[in-house]
């Protein structure tokens, strides 16, 4: 069963809106909701983090983000536990906030430099790693999803698209070490010259492929980005990995690759190498823009899967 939905206006139909907040200058960038505390964690390009208590009129709180670490593009909350939430900047930064103190407790940066895309919390039992904490799912780089353990900040799995081609030395950029990250400048200003120069040259090199990711209950990991493609992830089990739903001219939906498993040191690292082509038939639904957001949602008898893509365009998967 498949939907389509374009996003519109519709014209004639009441609405009505039943609480507002100014968040300052600046586009609000992601928000995410710690229900249990009833508030609303919002990144903004300005102001960086803001709390926001459903209850209260104003914003409740404003976070003092390290600017050297870039903008605070992402946020990501763990449902079963409201003390602490996580950003990803734009410079590729992972920081875990307190939420009691309202202070960093631990922060990390991906090695490809490449901006935070998305982030989902889960548990390393969840995915079938051993962490000391919760760890981190998030998306930075080309074709690589990774994952962080919070309260040690080292890399559990590494989750990566190769396409056609395979090569046996292939090390993913999460594992790669910077040799600016061993570098630490006494000078906060000079770091942030150095990072800002450093910006500046590698600007073109700094792409991001994979835009959203999705965490089941069950420890799958569902995946879509710049290929138009879904995929949906199997830890436990990488060879029940499939694409969910592919692009026009990528692989047939509902298909297999080949996905290998290995181990670099304590990561697990898991590599998708994709068969031949097959165009989907003329009458399946595909993206036809970037998938932008992933989202479960309820249905009346099973669960769905809800994807956005960059050209307005909403699906309903079962």
């Amino acid at each position: 069963f498949e939907e389509s939905y374009k996003l519109e206006d519709v014209s004639g139909q009441n609405t009505n809106t039943i609480s507002s907040w100014s968040c300052g200058p600046g586009g609000i960038l992601d928000i995410s909701c710690i229900q249990r505390r009833n508030i609303c964690i919002v990144s903004t390009g300005a102001h960086g983090v803001l709390g926001v208590d459903v209850r209260a009129k104003d914003p409740s709180w404003t976070l003092c983000a390290d600017p050297t670490m870039g903008i605070p593009t992402r946020v990501g909350v763990d449902i079963e536990c409201p003390h602490y939430f996580v950003t990803g900047t734009s410079r590729g930064f992972t920081t875990v906030w307190d939420m009691r103190f309202l202070l960093p407790v631990n922060s990390w940066r991906n090695p490809s430099h490449a901006p935070i895309e998305s982030i989902a919390i889960t548990s390393g039992a969840t995915i079938g790693v051993s962490s000391s904490g919760p760890v981190a799912i998030t998306a930075s780089g080309i074709d690589e999803i990774s994952g962080w353990d919070i309260v040690s900040g080292s890399c559990k799995i590494v989750l990566a698209s190769r396409g056609s081609t395979q090569a046996d030395a292939f090390v993913p950029e999460a594992l790669k070490v910077s040799v600016m990250d061993k570098q630490k400048p006494e000078d906060p200003l000079g770091l942030a010259r150095q990072m800002g120069a450093s910006d500046l040259r590698s600007l073109s090199s700094k792409r991001t492929s994979v835009k959203s990711v999705l965490v089941t209950a069950t420890g799958k990991i569902l995946s879509g980005g710049a290929d138009k493609c879904i995929r949906l992830w199997n830890p436990k089990d990488p060879a029940r990995s499939y694409t969910v739903a592919s692009a026009r001219d990528g692989p047939s939906s509902n298909t297999s690759n080949y996905v290998s498993q290995a181990y670099m040191g304590d990561t697990k690292v898991l590599t998708e190498y994709s068969r031949k082509a097959v165009p989907p038939e003329s009458n399946v639904v595909w993206h036809t823009g970037h998938v932008t957001s992933l989202m479960q949602l309820q249905g009346q008898k099973d669960k769905l899967l809800a994807s956005a893509s960059s050209n307005g365009i909403l699906h309903v998967w079962r």
